[in-house]
């Protein structure tokens, strides 16, 4: 069995190839993801502080109680708060 440069260059250029995209995918895909969480956080009305602190939190890998407690307060008064004024319109 004979193989060619052109089998063996492809093999090579698959394995580089391969793990290169799926590291930048997986990159691309969480910043996404924290794109889509800013942009909840802002329509539910939370500070910029909150926000920068959940996201810190998460990018520790996990939450602590104490901050998912605090975050839930305010986002909780976030949405009474736009819940009143749409009733009030």
């Amino acid at each position: 069995m004979v193989v060619t440069q052109e089998v063996v260059y492809s093999f090579l250029a698959a394995v580089i190839l391969i793990p290169t995209l799926a590291h930048y995918w997986s990159k691309f895909r969480v910043k996404e993801w924290e794109m889509s969480l800013k942009h909840a956080m802002i329509e539910r009305g939370m500070s910029a502080l909150d926000i920068e602190r959940v996201l810190a939190a998460t990018s520790r890998g996990g939450l602590t109680t104490e901050a998912i407690e605090r975050a839930g307060d305010r986002l909780e008064r976030a949405v009474a708060a736009t819940t009143c004024e749409n009733r009030a319109s």
